[in-house]
Order: structure tokens, then C-alpha cells, then sequence
């Protein structure tokens, strides 16, 4: 192909050179001399491997010999050829397609349209698109048709208008109709060389000789008016139907099957309107055929009757006024008519499909069965008609057929949607519950449409336990079905998301259920629970309190509004609530309990004592006598304490370093200081334990020992300054005057009340 398209440049270029334009000779010949020039450069910069200097020498060769006005179209075609292939080289796709596609548009706007030419770019743009498979294809399409126009000849085919396909030869039967599609296969012959002029008058032609037996499915699916060719072939009919001699408007049929390929139905309506007033059978329809493409179903059924009427043998148009039934939901109607096409033609497969599904629709599920099993002996591979069938047995609960029916369509196609839908809803039914999952899970991975899809299969995953599982398809569904207020959805999610402790997303649900439910107490108890868990406490006091209105006798509500106000610290407002529940119940132990903790934050250390007193009446918890004694602690009852923190606790080691301050509270520093080893032993030593054990041996005159112990606690806080005094006391009890002094110098800027009594000992 590479040799003809070079022959047709050199004979396209000497023209030029022999040209009698002697007005232009000049011109002519200075832009010959310049492109040469540019030619030998472009040689040049290629033979030193400098592709890009040649490629800008190219791109100014097509440019001047566009200005230049004397080159042909194809010759600059033949450049960007060029240049698109040198970009392909270094792998510049972009560009690559930029002038590739530059050099297939300047031959179709050639004079001299030749496709063949059209090859060696569009072989190179194949390669630009090797990972596009949908423009790789349409370029391939291209090459074929070429490649046919390149193995016959063309002129001699359209001159003597003898093209003949086997496909339409035993349906001749008139020399009249053979006259019509030697002209329609010359048309296509005509097409693919590029003559659209041609293309439309042959066409045109063919269908002014009327005969209502060529079929108008021809039309439509001829090569020729395919949707990625009709741009070439649509400016000639344009151009026809400007002219005086029309053809009897036969280009309106054209120009509304082609903007019906296009899917511009409102232009392809309104010239099949032009073309009806020929009044023929075939101008109704295809009048028909796009009021039905448009959904304008009763302009479509009156146009079939016209039709048929002109043509009553025509079993399509039969068909298609079923069609028309089918969409108007008159089924009656559809059913006898689908049924008399089948009296004329038993092997006619489509009539029985919508027979089956017309019987589907009407409710007629015994004899939807029946007919769609005839209609898969005629079509035993078709994945639509298994599912119909598959259908019908369901609303007959026949499962077991309906599930071979079903494993049947996925045996064909395995994503077929609607089947493992319906395969889901049966294995529901029998309480298959993992193969259920599975086939809902397949149906919504494949685009099942059905809007219960997700209810379904979410509920089934929330109630065998899958609750993570669950929240993704139940959110679908709320979002499709366009509707969040769907409380049985939302009670499920809101479940789930409190069992799951996904406090965040409680408080969405929850609240978008109360403004179904305003009064709905478990709402608001769960939301308010919620509030709690994140720490939003005025929120969850806000929601119990509203509740607590509802049910002032609930101690569960008042007892968490009372724990609610101890994490905030209004200890006052939670001994309220407390003293609220014990009103309801005066024997809840843990109630007692916080409300006597609650006294000793507010400094009612009576009140304190009495609340825990109540409590060790009803329990015998050590923990209970501990804080008994630390409450007589609290309010300066150091023997009564002691008491509680010998007799009850000898192992705890709480209590016995309480006993050890008690006694040394007491002046019992002997006393203190065993206490204080007991708690030693089964602790490690601490600031506090070491600071009384410091001040107990100072008490006996154990100056020494004293001074160790205070030492270690100035380790851990330098700043003690009762620690610091004793020390110093220590220091002068050992004649240590000088670190005495030092003590002193560190207590002066901690605390000047111990500062002077300790200087006035110095002193």
C-alpha cells in the first residue's frame, strides 16, 4: 500500500511542475525549490539520528505547502503521516495521534477522496492506541474495509452495478427487486472508495422503486449506516435534500435512520414525519419505530395499524404492535397478537420470548412456564429466557425448578445479577443461610437493581451475627431507595453500632429515629448512653433528665445522672440524685456508697460516716471499714479509726499504713513507727511513709534516724518545707550547726513561718 500511495504523490506532484499557470510559475517554482531544501534537511537531521530537527523541518514542509496553495491535499497528508510516525518513534503517543489523525482528515477532505490511502496512518495509529481497545477496534474496522475495497474492483462495480451477496440472492424474486439491490450494493461499493455523493444517490435511487418487499431491516443495519461511518455519509444526504430533484424526499428516510443510530430520536422523528407523507408502509414504519425508540408508545401502536394495513403479511410489524401492547401494560391485547404471529411462524423465537414474559407480567405464571420452555427449545443457550422461566416457577413456589432455571442463567453467565438475587431469596426460604449470604453478596457485586436487594441482604447478615458485615449493604439501601427514615433499617444499624460500642455513629442513627419517635424512651436512653461514652455529658444529662419526666421512678436513670455529676464535679447535684434513689430504694449498696464518697468531696464527713455505716449494715466488704476509718480520719477521730483499721484490715497495706498516721496522730510515735515498717515491708518506700516514719523518730528523740528519713523525702521533693524544718531541728539536735544553717538558707524561700521558728532555734 506504502508503493501506491508514493506512485499517486510523485504523479500528484509533477502535475504540479508541468502546470500552464504561467502567471504562478514562479511562485510555483520557488516553493517547489524551498520544500526541497527542506526535504534534503529533514534527510539530514535523519541520517544523524537528529529526529526531532527532523520532524520540525516536516511540520514547515506541511505548512508551506498548505500556504502555497498548489500542493494536493494528499501530498500534505503524506507529511503529517510522516511527522505523526516520528513522533510514534520516540514515543511521543500524543503528538503521534495529534498527526496522524491531521493526515486521515486532509485525504477525506481531498478532492480526489481515495480510502486507500487512508492505510499506512491508520496502521501507525493502531500502534498509539495498542492500549485502548475501543479506538484500537474502530481503527481496525477502518483497515478491513480498505482491505475489501483494495481486493475488488471498485469503478467497474459501481459502473456496471453488478455487486451481488449471497446473503440477499434467495430472496429475489422479481427482476425489479434485483435491480434494487444491485443498486444498494453499489452504494456500498461507492461508499467504501469515498464517493458519498455516489453513496446517496444509489441509495436514494433503490428505494424510489417501490416495493414493499425489500425489508426495512435492511436499511438499518447495512454496513454503510454504521454509527462510526454515518458522519461521512450524512453531509451528502444533506446535501440531496437541498437539491430540486429529491428523489421523492427518500433522503428523509435516510437522514432519520441515520440520527436514529446516532440516538438523536428528536431529529430522526422529525424527518421520518417528512417522509411519511409518502404514505407507503415502510415510511409508518419507521415512524413507528421511533415514537416506540422514544417511549411515545400510543403514536407508535397507530402507526404499526397504519402500517399493517398497508402490509398485513409483514409478521414485524405485528410483532412490534405487540411490542406496543406489551409497553401500555395491555397484555390481553399482546397475548393475542404474539400468539397469532406464532400461528404463522412457529420458529419465530422473539414472539415466544415476549409471549413468555407478556404471560410473566399478566400473572399467568402456568402458562409462562410452558411458553418460555418452548421458546428455549428454539433457544436453548439464551440466559434471559432460563431467568424468566425461573421467575415464574417462584411465584408458583415451585423452588427446586425455579433454582435449576437459575443455575441455569449462571451456568451461561456466572454475574448474572437478577438470577443470584432470586437463587438468594430461595436459599433464605429453606434456611440455607451461607449460600443465601453468597448469592445476595454475588448479585450486589454485579449490579443486582433490585431495591430490596440490600434490605435483604443486611438483615440476613445482622441476624446471623455478622454485624460488621451488615452495616455496608444496609447504608446502600437508605442511600438508594433515597429515603434515611426507614426505621427498620435504622433500629437494626443503631443495634449494631451500640453493640459494637461505635458511639459516633449511635448518636447519627438515634438521632435521626427520635425525629420519627420524639417520645421513644429506648432511643433516647441509648443516645444519651452515648453522649455518656464520648463525654459529652451535658447532652446525656439534657436526654436523661427528659426521660427521668417520662419515668420519675426509674433509679437506673437517676443513679447515671448522679455518676454523670461526679465525673463533672458537682458532687452537690449528685448527692441529690443519690439521696433520690435511695428515696426508691434505701438498700442499694453501690447508691449508699457513691452518695457517702460524695459527702466526703463536699466536706460532710458526718454524712459521710452515717451513708457508709448504711452500707457495712448491708455488706461485710473490707473496703466499706477502710473507708469508715478514713472518714473518722477526716474528721479528726483518730482512735475510732484505729479501730476500723487494726480490727478489719491487718493484710491490707492501706490500712496499715492508716494505722501507723493514726497512731501517730495519737503520739503513740513508737507505735507509729511499727505500723509504718509493716506497711514498708509489703511496700516500697514512699514520700509519705518515709515523711511520718522522719517525724515519729524525731518525737523519741531519735535524731539520726529522723534525719534519714526526712533526707529521703527532700530526694523526691526538694520544696517539703515541714521536711526541711525537721531536718534542721535534727541538724541542731546532732550539733550540726553549719548543715542546720544550709537547711535554713533552702526553707527561706518556701515558707517564712518555719523559716523564723527555725531561725530562732539556730540563734
Amino acid at each position: 500500500m506504502k508503493i501506491v500511495k508514493k506512485i499517486l504523490w510523485v504523479m500528484s506532484f509533477f502535475s504540479l511542475i508541468l502546470s500552464d499557470n504561467q502567471g504562478s510559475k514562479y511562485y510555483y517554482v520557488d516553493s517547489i525549490d524551498e520544500i526541497k531544501r527542506l526535504e534534503y534537511m529533514a534527510d539530514e537531521y535523519l541520517n544523524l539520528g537528529d529526529t526531532l530537527s527532523a520532524i520540525n523541518a516536516f511540520i514547515e514542509i506541511a505548512e508551506k505547502a498548505k500556504i502555497s496553495e498548489i500542493y494536493s491535499d494528499n501530498f500534505i497528508s503524506d507529511y503529517f503521516y510522516r511527522i505523526g510516525d516520528l513522533f510514534l518513534l520516540i514515543k511521543d503517543n500524543k503528538n503521534a495521534e495529534k498527526y496522524l489523525l491531521l493526515s486521515i482528515d486532509t485525504y477525506n477532505q481531498g478532492k480526489l477522496k481515495n480510502q486507500i490511502l487512508m492505510a499506512d496512518p491508520l496502521l501507525s495509529l493502531q500502534s498509539v492506541y495498542s492500549n485502548d481497545s475501543l479506538k484500537s477496534k474502530t481503527v481496525e474496522r477502518q483497515l478491513d474495509l480498505i482491505q475489501e475495497l483494495a481486493d475488488f474492483n471498485v469503478e467497474d462495480s459501481i459502473k456496471y452495478n453488478m455487486v451481488e451477496f449471497e446473503d440477499f440472492e434467495d430472496n429475489v424474486e422479481t427482476e425489479q427487486e434485483y435491480y434494487i439491490y444491485n443498486k444498494i450494493n453499489s452504494a456500498s461499493s461507492a461508499f467504501y472508495s469515498g464517493l458519498y455523493t455516489k453513496t446517496a444517490e444509489n441509495l436514494n435511487h433503490s428505494l424510489n422503486i417501490y416495493s414493499e418487499n425489500v425489508d426495512l431491516d435492511y436499511y438499518y443495519y447495512l454496513d454503510v449506516l454504521d454509527s462510526t461511518n454515518i458522519e461521512y455519509l450524512y453531509p451528502a444526504f444533506e446535501t440531496q435534500s437541498n437539491e430540486a430533484d429529491s428523489l421523492n424526499n427518500n433522503h428523509y428516510f435516510f437522514m432519520s435512520i441515520m440520527n436514529s443510530k446516532l440516538y438523536k430520536y428528536n431529529d430522526a422523528l422529525e424527518y421520518a414525519l417528512k417522509y411519511s407523507n409518502s404514505g407507503d408502509s415502510k415510511s409508518l414504519q419507521l415512524l413507528a419505530d421511533i415514537y416506540f425508540n422514544i417511549g411515545y408508545w400510543d403514536d407508535a401502536l397507530f402507526n404499526y395499524y397504519r402500517s399493517i394495513l398497508l402490509n398485513n403479511d409483514n409478521l414485524n410489524l405485528k410483532f412490534q404492535l405487540a411490542k406496543c401492547f406489551i409497553e401500555l401494560k395491555k397484555y390481553n391485547e399482546a397475548i393475542l397478537i404474539l400468539n397469532k404471529v406464532i400461528d404463522l411462524d412457529n420458529y419465530y423465537e422473539d414472539a415466544y420470548y415476549e409471549l413468555g414474559k407478556t404471560y410473566l407480567l399478566s400473572g399467568d405464571y402456568k402458562k409462562a412456564t410452558s411458553i418460555l420452555t418452548e421458546y428455549l427449545l428454539l433457544s436453548p443457550s439464551n440466559k434471559d429466557g432460563y431467568y424468566y422461566l425461573g421467575v415464574a416457577y417462584i411465584n408458583l413456589n415451585k423452588y427446586n425448578f425455579a433454582k435449576d432455571a437459575f443455575n441455569r442463567v449462571i451456568s451461561i453467565d456466572e454475574l448474572y445479577p437478577n438470577a443470584h438475587y432470586y437463587l438468594g431469596l430461595i436459599f433464605e426460604s429453606i434456611l440455607n443461610h451461607e449460600a443465601a449470604i453468597f448469592h445476595y453478596k454475588q448479585a450486589k457485586r454485579s449490579g443486582c437493581l433490585f431495591e430490596d436487594l440490600n434490605l435483604k441482604y443486611g438483615m440476613l447478615l445482622y441476624n446471623q451475627n455478622y454485624l460488621k458485615e451488615a452495616v455496608n449493604p444496609l447504608r446502600d439501601y437508605l442511600i438508594e431507595i433515597n429515603n434515611l427514615n426507614q426505621n427498620e433499617v435504622l433500629i437494626v444499624l443503631g443495634d449494631i453500632f451500640y453493640s459494637e460500642m461505635r458511639y459516633g455513629e449511635v448518636i447519627e442513627i438515634y438521632n435521626k429515629l427520635l425525629t420519627l419517635e420524639p417520645e421513644n424512651i429506648i432511643y433516647k436512653s441509648r443516645l444519651a448512653y452515648a453522649f455518656y461514652e464520648l463525654g459529652a455529658y451535658e447532652n446525656a444529662i439534657i436526654l436523661y433528665s427528659d426521660i427521668l419526666e417520662y419515668h420519675p421512678d426509674d433509679v437506673s436513670i437517676m443513679k447515671r445522672i448522679g455518676e454523670i455529676y461526679v465525673k463533672v464535679e458537682k458532687y452537690e447535684q449528685a448527692i441529690n440524685y443519690y439521696n433520690k434513689v435511695l428515696e426508691c430504694d434505701g438498700e442499694d449498696e453501690s447508691t449508699l456508697y457513691q452518695l457517702a464518697l460524695s459527702y466526703i468531696e463536699v466536706g460532710k464527713f458526718l454524712q459521710s460516716l452515717i451513708a457508709f455505716k448504711r452500707v457495712s449494715y448491708l455488706t461485710n466488704n473490707p473496703i466499706i471499714q477502710y473507708q469508715i476509718g478514713v472518714t473518722y480520719v477526716e474528721m479528726g477521730l483518730y482512735g475510732e479509726a484505729l479501730e476500723y483499721f487494726i480490727n478489719y484490715n491487718l493484710k491490707d497495706a492501706d490500712s496499715t499504713f492508716m494505722a501507723g498516721l493514726c497512731y501517730y496522730e495519737l503520739g503513740n510515735y513508737n507505735k507509729a513507727i511499727e505500723w509504718l515498717d509493716k506497711y514498708l515491708d509489703s511496700n516500697n518506700s514512699n514520700a509519705e511513709t518515709d515523711y511520718y516514719k522522719g517525724l515519729s523518730y524525731f518525737h523519741i528523740n531519735d535524731f539520726k534516724e529522723s534525719a534519714k528519713y526526712l533526707k529521703k523525702v527532700l530526694k523526691i521533693n526538694k520544696k517539703n518545707s515541714s521536711a526541711l524544718y525537721y531536718l534542721g531541728m535534727n541538724y541542731l539536735n546532732l550539733n550540726k550547726r553549719r548543715e542546720a544553717k544550709k537547711t535554713l538558707n533552702s526553707l527561706y524561700y518556701i515558707d517564712s513561718v518555719l523559716y523564723d521558728s527555725l531561725s530562732q532555734a539556730i540563734n
